[in-house]
């Protein structure tokens, strides 16, 4: 008999809600947050670019994932950031 194997998990969620919101972005420091995943340095870029051309940052700290759990790495990154945006690509 063969048995059938289910490729569907059963994954615990908790609503945490939004951060937040950071007032003028002028002076801060931004967070990038970047999985290393097909898309997400491009799409990093792209923020950085749209938001430079509105915002003047203190400066800007990038965490690359590299296997590291990605929450441990934005964990990380908050802690030297004033916002992060985090690039998932796939």
């Amino acid at each position: 008999m063969t048995d059938l194997l289910s490729p569907i998990g059963e994954v615990e969620t908790r609503d945490v809600g939004l951060a937040p919101r950071v007032g003028d972005l002028n002076g801060k420091v931004l967070g990038l947050l970047d999985n290393d995943m097909l898309g997400s340095a491009a799409l990093l870029k792209q923020v950085v670019q749209r938001l430079s051309e509105r915002f003047r940052f203190a400066s800007i700290e990038v965490e690359r994932r590299f296997g590291n759990p990605a929450q441990q790495a934005g964990e990380k990154l908050s802690e030297r950031a004033d916002f992060v945006v985090a690039a998932l690509g796939c």
